[in-house]
């Protein structure tokens, strides 16, 4: 209800939002802002953040600010926490060996005093892991230290640096549209209510749990085959994107969908500001699972329960055993972390990654979805045209 709650509006790209100690609730989600302006513009305000009384949170109006801002450092940093696509940022511990990153490259952009080596140590040195390891196989050739190959800094100029940062976003929006958002929310979750319809009865507790989870992802994903799917469509096989999704699949774990763990294996447990983590940490199902499962006797006796399971292991994750994902249920504990992974993934988990994608990607330079240039290869001093390397593209 707009009345209980503040808002504040200064310059046309940002507001203040707080809430008042009315209604008497212990916190309040806020998912989005929407104003429109005297001119009938509308500004769109992302929030997605807890707000508790007296608390209040500046917002900034997503399509004005990156079309102003997208150039900048910080923001490219802030967006691998808490954009569409905060799954591959993790702690650096030590670096990949076919990266030659010197103390001396990098000794101008750190505080006095400071080495590559110490920030690794204190934990303030982080990278895209994820999209380096999938387009790793895809890409081979540019994973070898050379001329050609150069590492580019923030010291190149203003062009390299920021045509680099381009590249690195379409790497990332590659690998947030098929596999973070399309493979792992979509068309792996698919066999959550496909499992669920056909072996658990309407009155099992289970199904009562999971299907208001479940309404849409099979209606959405007959759709998507046929926008996606076949001869000339997006998914034709080309470009190595069906190659992409399968080095995808093949590094796809339980803790892939498991969230604290996650989380911990990504060493984030302690970065601040990250959204994302702080309010998927809020999700745990634990007291309703534990009110039905009284007991570990209880789930291993439950037959429709362990075909349940047992067909989302061989049907979903082909029966690999790699993935460490569960065939079976033998306690109470696996059963909580497993229904858990299954609604974060089918709701939260889609909400977090697909929700933002019309803020952010309808301004094409931030989305980075490119036709490069002859061979594609990106040099120090090549005058590139930044614009000339992005092309029109439909994302999924």
């Amino acid at each position: 209800v707009l009345h209980d709650y503040a808002f504040f509006f200064g310059m046309s790209s940002s507001a203040q939002v707080g809430k008042r100690s009315f209604p008497p609730v212990k916190d309040w989600f806020c998912s989005k802002v929407a104003v429109t302006t005297p001119e009938g513009d509308e500004i769109l305000f992302p929030c997605h953040k807890r707000l508790s009384t007296g608390e209040a949170v500046l917002l900034r109006g997503r399509r004005e600010y990156v079309s102003k801002h997208w150039k900048n450092d910080d923001l490219f940093g802030y967006q691998c926490l808490n954009e569409v696509n905060p799954t591959v940022i993790q702690r650096c511990s030590e670096l990949p060996s076919n990266f030659p990153l010197t103390e001396d490259m990098v000794r101008p952009f750190l505080a006095n005093g400071s080495s590559l080596s110490v920030e690794i140590k204190v934990r303030r040195v982080h990278f895209l892991w994820a999209i380096y390891s999938l387009l790793s196989t895809v890409n081979r050739y540019r994973q070898q230290p050379s001329e050609e190959n150069p590492i580019f800094l923030p010291s190149n100029s203003k062009s390299d640096w920021l045509l680099a940062k381009v590249f690195v976003r379409n790497a990332d929006a590659l690998c947030h549209q098929l596999v973070v958002h399309l493979q792992n929310t979509h068309l792996l979750s698919e066999v959550f209510p496909m499992a669920t319809l056909r072996n658990l009865p309407q009155i099992h507790p289970l199904h009562k749990m999971l299907i208001p989870h479940l309404p849409h992802t099979l209606h959405i994903n007959i759709f998507g085959r046929a926008q996606l799917y076949g001869p000339g469509r997006i998914l034709d096989n080309v470009n190595g994107l069906i190659e992409l999704m399968r080095r995808g699949l093949s590094q796809t774990t339980d803790a892939s969908f498991c969230i604290p763990e996650k989380i911990a294996a990504r060493g984030l447990e302690s970065i601040p500001n990250f959204y994302y983590r702080d309010d998927a940490l809020r999700l745990f199902i634990k007291a309703m699972v534990a009110f039905y499962y009284q007991s570990d006797h209880e789930v291993s006796a439950d037959y429709e329960l362990q075909e349940w399971i047992n067909e989302i292991y061989y049907y979903g994750f082909l029966g690999n055993s790699d993935s460490r994902f569960p065939s079976n249920f033998q306690t109470v504990e696996e059963l909580i972390k497993f229904v858990t992974m299954v609604i974060f993934t089918s709701s939260y988990q889609h909400a977090a990654v697909n929700s933002g994608q019309v803020c952010i990607f309808q301004f094409l330079q931030q989305i980075g979805v490119m036709q490069l240039i002859g061979d594609s290869k990106l040099s120090v001093g090549v005058n590139v045209s930044v614009l000339g390397c992005l092309s029109l593209s439909v994302a999924l």
